[in-house]
């Protein structure tokens, strides 16, 4: 038996069908969700605790960085999952 891909790597199964690469599944997906809110919510608690210490008030814009990037990925990966879901393409949730 030889592993095949289509041009756009996804590895062919019977008759041709697409699989789903591992890291693209749901459940990985979500448990990245679950991660990234908690760097969320670590970078949230970082904000509250620099800006309660005047010592630490310049250096807020490093859990600030940490929450923007957390909020990024979470719009990416949501948005992946909810295109797939009503796109019909793939089983989704």
């Amino acid at each position: 038996m030889t592993t095949e891909f289509n041009r756009h790597g996804f590895l062919l199964g019977l008759a041709g069908k697409k699989r789903e690469p591992w890291y693209d599944s749901t459940p990985v997906c979500l448990g990245g969700i679950l991660v990234l809110l908690l760097f969320f919510a670590f970078g949230i608690t970082g904000i509250v605790v620099a800006s309660g210490n005047p010592g630490y008030l310049g250096l807020v814009w490093i859990p600030g960085l940490v929450c923007l990037l957390a909020a990024v990925a979470l719009v990416s990966v949501i948005a992946r999952l909810f295109a797939r879901r009503f796109s019909g393409s793939n089983k989704g949730f």
